[in-house]
């Protein structure tokens, strides 16, 4: 009598205790998950406000210059972004562009955000767009899964406590069942089986097997929703790279528009002196001619035309001559820089061809450039992506390490060392923070952004130096003391070129 009730009493206390736990674990898991949830919207809705003005930072420029098909296709990789639902642009255009891009869903499911596309140039800022897009800010399918995953652990644990415990107690009794319930754990633990345990009964013991049971059904679905969230994750990952690969070579192509101004404004000097001396010679011909059919020709007049042509024709072909040496830079390292065919080539001659399309942005920035480099420094590589990369570490010093109306120093240089050649780019400028030093290479990140920094420049330096090139970059800088990038490569690359690591010095 007195055993029964001593066992009716423990029934009841480890019910209430049993109870109790789940209670408490109940409301903290729902209070987590609420603190939790809306933290994570947060953290989505700045991350979407974020990449939506990082878009119109890179509409910027094809807004202003109305480029098309640049602006189609930014907003058309943009869209494929799955943060974004549709993004709608308002501009005053002199041609059309889709209404919306991508697929608006109800507005219980998304979220407006807006931000104007402002040109910031040497005047005052100028409204050249209004970016609208519908984002959602609700968190993940992924999110969901590790909360579940998590409140079903600590449920399992608190229960699987309260089991060991009665198990001591009411040995007898609920041995049979509970023993199935180890044999169960025991194969998932050990061969990752979910099996449901075959026990029914109308007690306490019946119902938490039920749980059990339950509880194998839901982490089933869980991982099921995890592994389709990592599918969509993985696909967003993938469109995100082929978006990056799309700016990238934007970037090479900008790089190639703004060598042509170059080149042509730099052509124009010599050509327009040939065609202002041409055009004196003609009229020499004309006068000659006339004196020459009215019989007043003298001795005199005939070695004035005779030296004065001669002279025309010197000037004519050396003007010609300063404009065909440019054409043949231009046409080397525009080729080059389109293509990536490996060819052998002078170290020193490829470089120079390079400062000689880099002449006219240099001359009117003001600053110099200079050369060291020791002829018959032969090597089989890639002068285009090389070229490129001389290209974008001289474009980046002259934009950014020298201060407004201060005249500044960049120094090329390479050394030849075994089968490694150290070529080095260095500024005596304004040099970079310490906190910057680590970011410079990632992707988008610049310190002119809205001023004519895209942040591509040197992450498409890092990735050419290292898998195209088969080599290292590293970069060495203090503030005021300027700022040298060393880039080593092998005079021949391998193929398939490896890829290297990033250093710092």
């Amino acid at each position: 009598m007195f055993s029964g009730i001593l066992r009716s009493l423990r029934a009841k206390f480890l019910a209430s205790i049993g109870a109790a736990i789940a209670v408490v674990v109940g409301l903290s898991l729902a209070a987590l998950l609420v603190i939790e949830r809306t933290a994570t919207v947060e953290r989505n809705r700045e991350d979407r406000r974020l990449a939506l003005e990082q878009l119109g930072n890179i509409l910027e420029r094809p807004l202003w210059n109305l480029e098309e098909m640049q602006i189609n296709d930014v907003l058309v990789a943009a869209v494929r972004d799955p943060r974004f639902l549709c993004i709608m642009l308002a501009a005053d255009l002199p041609f059309s562009v889709p209404a919306r891009y991508g697929t608006c869903r109800p507005q219980d499911d998304y979220e407006v955000m807006r931000h104007a596309v402002v040109r910031a140039g040497t005047g005052p800022p100028t409204v050249v767009g209004q970016l609208t897009a519908h984002v959602d800010v609700t968190p993940e399918g992924a999110m969901t899964t590790r909360q579940l995953t998590w409140r079903i652990g600590l449920l399992a644990s608190a229960l699987l406590l309260t089991l060991l415990i009665a198990d001591r107690i009411f040995k007898r009794i609920v041995d049979r069942p509970l023993g199935r319930v180890r044999r169960s754990l025991r194969d998932y633990q050990e061969r990752g089986e979910r099996r449901a345990i075959a026990w029914t009964s109308n007690d306490e013991l019946g119902a938490l097997i039920a749980d059990y049971n339950a509880v194998i059904t839901l982490s089933e679905r869980a991982e099921a929703e995890l592994r389709a969230a990592r599918d969509r994750a993985e696909s967003a990952y993938h469109d995100l790279a082929r978006a990056q690969n799309t700016l990238v070579q934007t970037e090479k192509m900008a790089s190639l528009g703004r060598l042509v101004a170059g080149v042509a404004h730099e052509i124009n000097t010599p050509v327009g002196t040939a065609v202002t001396v041409a055009s004196t010679l003609e009229d020499r011909c004309r006068v000659f001619r006339a004196a020459l059919s009215g019989s007043t020709l003298r001795r005199a007049a005939l070695d004035e035309f005779v030296a004065g042509a001669e002279e025309a024709s010197a000037l004519i072909g050396r003007s010609l001559a300063s404009a065909h040496g440019l054409l043949q830079s231009f046409k080397q390292v525009s080729a080059d820089q389109t293509s990536e065919v490996r060819r052998a080539f002078d170290l020193a001659a490829a470089v120079q061809e390079v400062a000689a399309t880099l002449a006219p942005p240099i001359k009117r920035s003001g600053h110099r450039l200079s050369i060291d480099i020791p002829p018959g420094i032969r090597m089989d590589s890639y002068p285009g992506p090389l070229g490129q990369v001389i290209t974008n570490l001289v474009t980046n010093a002259l934009m950014h390490a020298f201060p407004p109306d201060t005249a500044g120093h960049v120094a090329i240089t390479a050394v030849q060392a075994g089968d490694h050649v150290a070529l080095s780019v260095g500024d005596d400028g304004v040099g970079i923070p310490p906190e910057n030093v680590g970011r410079i290479f990632d992707p988008f990140f610049t310190t002119r952004l809205g001023a004519g920094g895209t942040g591509l420049g040197l992450s498409l330096v890092f990735n050419i130096v290292t898998q195209t090139l088969a080599g290292e970059i590293a970069v060495s800088s203090r503030p005021g003391e300027g700022t040298r990038f060393t880039v080593t490569v092998p005079v021949a690359v391998p193929t398939p070129a490896p890829s290297r690591s990033l250093c710092h010095a």
